[in-house]
């Protein structure tokens, strides 16, 4: 084994085949971190709406809007973070996470 290959990770046959490989995951972390905002975005709203009385839901609600604050850059930053500058500008806009 060569030095040079010791530290190197399994090549793939050719670049078309790693971009092959590769987007796909891109499109689908793109898609889960946006299917988690949407969710927990929907939830809080959910909640809200279901209260007449100002209690009860809404007080459920608060938690999860608390948790989705506090968790959706941990969804977005990543994406930035691996290249896809553009789709995590976008969904921090999208989803108000600056």
């Amino acid at each position: 084994m060569s030095p040079s290959s010791k530290h190197s990770g399994p090549r793939l046959a050719s670049d078309l085949e790693g971009k092959e490989i590769i987007e796909p995951v891109d499109e689908q972390l793109v898609g889960f971190a946006e299917a988690c905002c949407r969710s927990f975005e929907e939830r809080s709203s959910w909640c809200e709406q279901q209260s007449e009385d100002g209690k009860g839901t809404l007080q459920e609600g608060n938690p999860i809007k608390e948790r989705y604050i506090a968790q959706c850059g941990g969804w977005i930053k990543p994406l930035a973070e691996l290249g896809m500058l553009e789709k995590a500008y976008e969904l921090g806009e999208k989803w108000q996470d600056y």
